[in-house]
């Protein structure tokens, strides 16, 4: 995917020119997002946005470049703890800031964002922090749209789990998987992706559609899955789920924790 910017203005009378641009310029395994301008409540959602778009493609680390932002009023950086939070969460990755000027430092530490946000004093040593992260195993499979799908994305967890040597989640690996699969053969009818990564204590099981309609907890019973079941699985077995917005479509993806003796 080709970097892409997002642009937003002030929302009062008589503002002028972009108030902030994050703009992406690299993607997985690293991605690069150079924000430039002022954080406000108004642009925070542009940041949120271009931050989701980048999660989509599964990254290992992601390094805003905060050299030329600043913040109109402290709470506002929240936006970035929020972030990194749901990152980790899926897809495992890590969110770290680079080159905050010394106004923006003051209030990321007014704010203690660096409790949960790394943060480096250069872009160039927070790229290099890649190095220090624990690599992620990832295995991956185009599906088409039909009912034979259900079973290649079950042997490709399969696989994945042996491979790795965390059998004792596969069959809860490849339960979720059957209803995210099967998920897409209901409501979005389109090719998938499947992926499917380990990082130290959490086995990472996504797959992405070209559908925007996000997937909802309840309704009928035909809401999710073959038999009704659906979401109410995932979450019954899943340490965490989620959808995650792309250009195009979404991601629906669910977490699931390693046994003591299976972490890594």
């Amino acid at each position: 995917m080709l970097p892409r910017s997002f642009w937003t203005r002030r929302k009062e009378a008589g503002g002028s020119g972009p108030d902030l641009s994050c703009r992406v310029e690299r993607q997985s395994p690293v991605a690069l997002v150079r924000l430039a301008g002022t954080l406000t409540v108004e642009t925070a959602p542009a940041v949120r946005a271009t931050l989701l778009q980048c999660l989509a493609s599964q990254p290992e680390l992601i390094v805003v470049d905060v050299s030329t932002m600043d913040a109109d009023d402290d709470i506002v950086l929240s936006v970035l703890p929020s972030m990194a939070s749901h990152a980790a969460a899926w897809p495992g990755a890590s969110l770290v800031l680079g080159a905050p000027g010394p106004q923006l430092s003051a209030a990321l530490d007014r704010m203690a964002v660096c409790r949960s946000v790394p943060i480096y004093p250069t872009v160039e040593q927070a790229l290099a922090s890649r190095s220090v992260n624990v690599p992620r195993r990832r295995a991956s499979q185009v599906l088409k749209p039909v009912p034979r799908s259900l079973g290649k994305a079950r042997t490709l967890v399969k696989r994945a789990c042996a491979g790795w040597n965390v059998d004792t989640v596969t069959d809860r690996a490849q339960i979720v998987t059957t209803e995210l699969v099967a998920n897409v053969l209901r409501h979005a009818g389109t090719p998938m992706e499947l992926t499917v990564s380990l990082r130290q204590r959490y086995l990472h099981l996504s797959v992405r559609d070209d559908c925007r309609a996000a997937p909802r907890l309840g309704g009928s019973e035909s809401e999710f899955g073959t038999d009704g079941r659906g979401l109410k699985i995932v979450e019954a077995l899943a340490t965490g789920w989620g959808s995650t917005p792309t250009e195009n479509g979404k991601v629906v993806w669910a977490t699931l924790q390693l046994p003591g003796n299976n972490r890594r």
